[in-house]
């Protein structure tokens, strides 16, 4: 049996079958715990703005791609609404918002703030993330003539807000924050909200809100600061027969469910389809339906380093 690791977020088990007795191989069937006690962790991983190229990600300028560990994120943005000057979304590398360096900034000059100019910023992950955390900075506004107001609309709605500024009312049941009319340069503008995942595309509007006698409202701007997410686990079952061929079919906990892995040579692995487990740091145990006449080794890699590793596998 030989087993190979996927990525720093999933692991791959491969059972090596051999046939002792063709003639009793498929009277019965016996179940044999494969092991149990296996450990996964997501990895910490964090997408810095500062690392980026200085770029603008409106389109049609092109969507930003950086790889971070076994995950790439896009970053795009769109615009929506009539303006009379600059609109903006740019990854800045050396770009400081209040406390924040190495941000994506969106900038709005609205025709007016009636709440149809928007800037979308979206970001799309290759596999799916969990516990995906950012702040938006410099929520802010005033209510005097000529002034501006900032809202912005979070999809899909944030699991949680860790630190809401004073400058900031946010409804966790719609996702949606504004500011509560005043102008800010500290952290009382911030917004830091988590999703708890999994999660594959993450979306922030940033809208010129209605503001009362803005007829020509000023320029505003929001930030968002590094991308801060884990990994989620995956496993990978993949199967090699020796002295004969067949179906063999396997049953796991943690959300992996039922799986049957078919050889069609004998020595020839054959992989299953990867899928991902419910939690992490959770036991997960994988039970196969062996025919009478085997013999069956079993192993895993690919856990995260330092991870326990306990394997039960009678044979």
């Amino acid at each position: 049996m030989r087993a190979s690791s996927l990525d720093g977020s999933g692991f791959e088990i491969e059972f090596l079958i051999r046939a002792r007795n063709f003639s009793l191989r498929w009277l019965f069937a016996l179940v044999v715990l494969l092991f149990c006690g296996v450990w996964q962790f997501a990895q910490a991983e964090t997408l810095d703005w500062s690392t980026r190229p200085n770029v603008s990600i409106l389109s049609p300028a092109a969507a930003d791609s950086a790889a971070v560990g076994a995950v790439t994120i896009t970053s795009s943005g769109t615009g929506v609404g009539t303006v009379t000057g600059t609109r903006v979304i740019s990854i800045l590398p050396a770009g400081t918002s209040n406390t924040h360096t190495g941000i994506v900034q969106s900038s709005i000059d609205a025709a007016t703030d009636n709440g149809s100019v928007i800037n979308t910023i979206s970001f799309a992950f290759s596999s799916a993330v969990t516990n995906l955390c950012f702040t938006v900075v410099d929520i802010d506004g005033t209510t005097a003539t000529g002034g501006f107001n900032d809202n912005v609309q979070f999809t899909p709605v944030p699991t949680s807000a860790s630190f809401v500024g004073s400058n900031v009312n946010y409804n966790a049941g719609t996702g949606r924050a504004s500011t509560n009319g005043s102008t800010t340069g500290d952290t009382s503008g911030d917004l830091r909200v988590c999703f708890a995942g999994p999660v594959s595309n993450v979306s922030v509007q940033h809208i010129a809100a209605d503001i009362t006698g803005a007829t020509d409202p000023a320029l505003q701007i929001i930030s968002i600061d590094d991308l801060t997410f884990g990994t989620v686990s995956t496993l990978t079952l993949t199967k090699t027969s020796v002295g004969a061929v067949g179906a063999f079919a396997f049953n796991a906990s943690n959300g992996f469910g039922a799986q049957t892995l078919t050889t069609l040579t004998s020595g020839v692995t054959i992989a299953g389809v990867t899928r991902t487990l419910t939690a992490v740091s959770t036991a997960t145990t994988i039970t196969e339906t062996v025919p009478a006449g085997y013999a069956l080794t079993a192993t895993c890699t690919g856990m995260a380093s330092g991870a326990p590793q306990p394997l039960q596998a009678p044979c």
